[in-house]
């Protein structure tokens, strides 16, 4: 049996990634109505948070303060981030250079925050998704590095 391809493996999963942060931007969209507030509630409920932690209370009295103009905003952020990771996807998976930094930069740039998120609250989620970043990281350093020791053995053949 022929090992995955690690490219494509991770080009799924960014694929997921931004589909799911799509589903998020037209499920604000969905949200200019005037039951955003109880649909955050309702999320927050749904999910098992603390609603006495400070997170969901901003989470929540920040939907029932956004105005059409916010939302719209956060949407169109939303729509940039999916087609991003959809573009990073497509580069992964047909091995593109610029796609494995890209890679390397976007999971090496949460890393500090996760650390941060871990140490005042564990979280097994957290702590999934910084090893998978971590292993991201890992594996497209390497993947890089072993194209530039090829590089600099062709250049000096």
């Amino acid at each position: 049996m022929k090992n995955p391809d690690g490219n494509k493996v991770i080009a799924i999963i960014e694929a997921i990634k931004g589909g799911s942060i799509l589903i998020v931007g037209f499920g604000l969209l969905s949200f200019l109505s005037t039951h955003a507030q109880i649909a955050g509630e309702n999320l927050i409920e749904h999910f098992h948070l603390n609603p006495a932690h400070e997170t969901p209370t901003i989470f929540v009295r920040t939907l029932s303060h956004l105005q059409n103009k916010h939302l719209w905003l956060l949407s169109i952020g939303a729509l940039a981030y999916s087609l991003i990771r959809f573009l990073e996807a497509y580069g992964l998976w047909y091995h593109r250079r610029w796609a494995e930094w890209l890679a390397v930069l976007s999971s090496a740039a949460y890393l500090p925050f996760e650390v941060i998120g871990l140490w005042e609250e564990f979280s097994l989620t957290v702590l999934a998704i910084l090893i998978l970043n971590l292993l991201i990281v890992f594996y497209f350093s390497r993947v890089l590095w072993k194209k530039l020791d090829s590089a600099e053995l062709t250049k000096h053949s």
